[in-house]
């Protein structure tokens, strides 16, 4: 059974990366001195290939964070519970 994600799955994810690349690579431009056009020009606007290029850059930026942070997050997420166990040792569901 393959459990790996299609593209087709993954697009939503990594477009909302690339949306944000390009946000602040606009931002960025915007304060140079004289910023190309090509710069400036939203993601919506942009060819594929520039939006598939703002998608790799966000994908790539993600998964070194997700590398570099995964013990810490794994840590997180383990430790965070809707009830504390104490409340349901407590109430005497969990023995």
């Amino acid at each position: 059974m393959n459990t790996t994600p299609s593209q087709e799955t993954l697009l939503p994810f990594r477009d909302k990366l690339g949306r944000r690349v390009r946000e602040v690579w606009i931002l960025w431009a915007k304060g140079q001195p004289n910023p190309k056009p090509s710069w400036l020009v939203p993601y919506d606007e942009l060819s594929e290939p520039d939006k598939e290029a703002d998608r790799c850059i966000g994908c790539a930026l993600w998964a070194d964070f997700v590398s570099e942070n995964a013990e810490a997050l794994a840590n997180h997420i383990l430790n965070t519970r809707a009830i504390p166990p104490t409340d349901l040792t407590q109430k005497g569901e969990v023995k």
